[in-house]
This record gives C-alpha cells, sequence and structure tokens, in this order.
C-alpha cells in the first residue's frame, strides 16, 4: 500500500521533529511523510531539513494559508503520486507502530465508510481528548465523545458526525467525490464541514477505539495570541450559514448564539461582547486576522 502522511508545519520544530520521529516506528507500513511548511522561518526550516531531510519530502508555502489549504497542498500531493491512503496528521501529535493499520482496514473493508480516526488521547496522560464528536446544530458546539474517560482499547467503532484533525485516514478518491477541505475558515471547524459533507453524501464518520495516537493540542496555536477565540468563534457561524439550508433554522441558532453571549457578557465575562464583532465577519464572510474576504 502506498500510504503519504501530510503534515503541516508553522514555525514549530520541535513538535514537527517529534511527530515525524515517531512515524519511523511504522517500518511494516513505510509511510511517505509530507511535510508542508506555511511560511517557513529560515531557522526553524534549516533544522527541520538538518534533521529530517532524508525521512520527508518539503513543500514550502510562501505565505501561512492556514489548516485546511496548507493541508490540502499536501493531499494533492499525495494524491498526484499515486497514494492508496492518505492521513492528515498534527505536527503536535506522536504515533505508536500500530496508529494507522486499525482504521486502514476499516477503510479497506467498509465502503461506506470515509474518514477514520484513531482515538486521541492526552499526550500526558491517558485520558481521552475525544473518540470523534458530534454536531450540536441548535447550539453550534461540537461535543467530544468520551472526552476525559480513561483510553481502553477495544475493537468498537464509534460512529460521529466528524474526528479530529489532528488524525484523519481516507482514500483519495473521496477528495473527487466531496471536494478538498473547506479553505474558507483558516482554522478550526474545517474537518467538522468536510465530515459532515461526507455523511451528507451517504457515507460514514468513524472513530477506530483499537488505535491510538498521543496529541499535546494545540501546540502552534498557543503562539499566536487572540487566534483562538476568533476562529473559534467566527467559524460557528460561518459553518451554520454553509450548511444549514432552511433559512428559519440557519436564523434561531445564529440567534440563539448571539443572546447566549449577551447574558453571558452581562453575567460572567465581559469578552464574550468581543465574540459579536467575530459572528458578523462569519456572516459577512470576512477574515480580518488575514484582511481577506471570501465567497461563502
Amino acid at each position: 500500500m502506498n500510504i503519504f502522511v501530510v503534515i503541516l508545519n508553522y514555525n514549530n520544530a520541535v513538535d514537527t521533529i517529534a511527530c515525524v520521529d515517531s512515524l519511523k516506528s511504522m517500518n511494516v507500513l513505510n509511510p511517505q511523510i509530507v511535510l508542508v511548511d506555511n511560511k517557513p522561518n529560515k531557522e526553524c526550516l534549516d533544522e527541520l531539513e538538518r534533521k529530517l531531510g532524508k525521512y520527508v519530502t518539503f513543500i514550502r508555502n510562501e505565505k501561512n494559508l492556514g489548516y485546511a489549504a496548507g493541508n490540502n497542498v499536501g493531499i494533492k500531493y499525495a494524491i498526484e503520486n499515486g497514494a492508496d491512503y492518505i492521513v492528515v496528521l498534527n505536527n503536535d501529535v506522536v504515533v505508536n507502530a500500530h496508529s494507522f493499520e486499525p482504521c486502514i482496514r476499516i477503510l479497506e473493508h467498509n465502503p461506506d465508510i470515509a474518514i477514520v480516526g484513531p482515538a486521541i488521547v492526552d499526550y500526558n496522560n491517558n485520558k481521552l481528548q475525544s473518540t470523534g464528536a458530534l454536531i450540536d446544530f441548535a447550539k453550534i458546539t461540537t461535543p467530544l465523545i468520551n472526552n476525559g474517560k480513561e483510553y481502553v482499547p477495544s475493537d468498537s467503532q464509534i460512529d460521529c458526525d466528524y474526528v479530529g484533525g489532528a488524525c484523519m485516514i481516507f482514500k483519495p478518491d473521496l477528495v473527487a467525490k466531496i471536494g478538498y477541505i473547506p479553505e474558507q475558515y483558516f482554522l478550526f471547524w474545517e474537518e467538522v464541514e468536510w465530515c459532515y459533507r461526507a455523511k451528507q453524501q451517504g457515507y460514514r464518520v468513524v472513530c477506530s477505539m483499537s488505535s491510538y495516537v498521543k496529541h499535546k493540542g494545540s501546540a502552534t496555536i498557543r503562539k499566536v495570541s487572540g487566534i483562538s477565540a476568533y476562529y473559534m468563534e467566527r467559524n460557528r457561524v460561518l459553518f451554520i450559514k454553509r450548511n444549514v439550508s432552511r433559512p428559519f433554522i440557519r436564523v434561531k441558532s445564529i440567534a440563539a448564539l448571539f443572546v447566549r453571549n449577551f447574558f453571558k457578557g452581562l453575567l460572567k465575562d465581559r469578552r464574550c461582547f468581543e465574540y459579536f464583532q467575530f459572528y458578523f465577519d462569519g456572516l459577512r464572510g470576512l477574515d480580518r486576522m488575514n484582511n481577506r474576504s471570501f465567497r461563502n
């Protein structure tokens, strides 16, 4: 099998090197590693090339394209080079020798399943971050399945609305059917829509409980102040706008979001009032962090 692993790096050599080092344990699968560097910093890039040059294929983007567009560059390369399976893997993830095999077997034997992810376990302990997640359209939230529970391996599969973007495994022909990961989000919620799009086409999305990866969690995001809150909140509205076709439900969900945060701002945290501008950006198709606009 021709397995390609796409890893996105943004000025984080330490975690990226640890991620690639962990992939070396997969000597049976022997995956080809594509390292996409979003707007490379020379010092970071030099270190990556010095330590990883013989293990990975480097692709350098001239600017920070965000999670979706950056990974799409790597996915396109994998498809053009004959991938049988593609793994999108966060650079702050550490794998083990058997993180991918059960997921690939599921895809091999279940043509109705489009995307599989392993259990996501906290890097510092054996607690689950998620075994997939659900979409609550009324509250515009994505509750994680089994978050905080002890990870216990099993042969079970958990059907979910989406698997976390920290590790997603799929066949290349999925892109021809549902398109690439949507790039309008820049960060957060894009894997939610991508998996949801697959489910709208009649596919299943599942988490394999017989495999896991260790996830450090948003190591790169913490380097950029304020970026998390902006995209997390803006993209709630953007997701509803793009994926709820019935106008009444769409307006009701977004209005409820405004009302909830108005009262949270009054009673708990005045920072919630800042979210209103983020929501309006989502409605208008604006991305003020990158000074761009787009069509929804």
